[in-house]
C-alpha cells in the first residue's frame, strides 16, 4: 500500500496523519526501510504497526494473503 492510500485510509476513518512522532501519536505504521521516525516511535513507547497490521486494522488482508489471484479494482 502506498503512504498517500494509507494515508487516504485513515483519514476516511475520521483519523488524522501526521509527519512527526509524539507522545500524541497513536500509532506509526512502519514500512521496511523506516528510519527515524520508527526511532522516535520506540523512545516514546508508541504502539508501532507492520504494514500487514495495518492493513488487519482496516479489516483487509495484504495481496499476498488473499486467495483469489485476480487483480483487485479496489483495495478497500
Amino acid at each position: 500500500m502506498t503512504r498517500d492510500k494509507a494515508t487516504d485510509e485513515i483519514r476516511m476513518r475520521g483519523g488524522s496523519v501526521v509527519g512527526s512522532v509524539s507522545s500524541n501519536t497513536n500509532f506509526v505504521v512502519a514500512g521496511e526501510k523506516a528510519g527515524s521516525k520508527l526511532d522516535k516511535a520506540k523512545e516514546l513507547g508508541v504502539k508501532i504497526l507492520t504494514e500487514k497490521e495495518f492493513l488487519e486494522m482496516l479489516g483487509s488482508k495484504p495481496k499476498s494473503e488473499t486467495k483469489d489471484k485476480q487483480p483487485q479494482k479496489e483495495l478497500f
